[in-house]
């Protein structure tokens, strides 16, 4: 929690520093698949490429989906400051709860009030605690 909360910050920073957009996602990608990696080493001691999974088209469209928002992330740090970009991505809660109620059954994901009540929560929790800073 401590490094997802600074992450931002050092994004910016590097950003106004004149890294380039690609480079971030490039270095903050790497990273993420060192740290899966490793962690499934210690873990189970072998890692299963997911292109041999009957769902790899899945993987495909969440990967490119996972880039295009981070490219969208890194995009928006580069015009807007973090106090502004940040809690317009913390209203991702929202986001998520409303494609869970039109994509995945009931059986999977039962979509109600106090789970839409316990996002707003979380959104509102949020973007005070990045305003107040």
């Amino acid at each position: 929690a401590f490094f997802i909360g600074i992450e931002p910050i050092f994004v910016q920073v590097g950003l106004d520093d004149g890294t380039p957009v690609l480079v971030g996602l490039a270095v903050m990608s790497t990273a993420a698949l060192a740290g899966y990696v490793l962690y499934q080493r210690l873990r189970r001691g072998t890692v299963r490429p997911p292109w041999h999974s009957p769902a790899r088209r899945w993987y495909l469209v969440a990967g490119v989906s996972s880039t295009v928002g981070l490219a969208s992330y890194f995009v928006a740090l580069t015009v807007a400051p973090v106090v502004v970009v940040i809690p317009i991505i913390q209203s991702s809660p929202l986001v998520v709860l409303g494609l869970s109620a039109v994509f995945l059954s009931r059986r999977l994901e039962r979509v109600t009030w106090r789970l839409a009540a316990a996002a707003v929560v979380v959104i509102v929790g949020a973007t005070l605690v990045s305003l107040s800073g």
